[in-house]
């Protein structure tokens, strides 16, 4: 289980993962990251940790040529 004191929400993920907030909202809409959402207010909080893995795999089934729609196949 994860700490919840390690959860970050986006802005502070990406300035932690170096990863841009375009780049990391875009896997989040398509439910390629993991995150937790919060059930009083609809604020989503990420694992940095559980995210820059994620990311790491994404990024190698990309440049093997899969499409989004493959990797999201393939991540599920």
């Amino acid at each position: 289980m994860t700490n919840t004191n390690t959860l970050l929400r986006i802005g502070a993920l990406s300035k932690a993962i170096n990863a841009r907030p375009s780049t990391l909202k875009f896997y989040s809409k398509l439910r390629l990251i993991p995150f937790h959402q919060e059930d009083t207010r609809l604020v989503r909080r990420y694992d940095p940790s559980a995210v820059k893995q994620r990311l790491q795999e994404i990024q190698t089934l990309k440049a093997k040529g899969k499409s989004i729609d493959e990797i999201r196949t393939l991540l599920r």
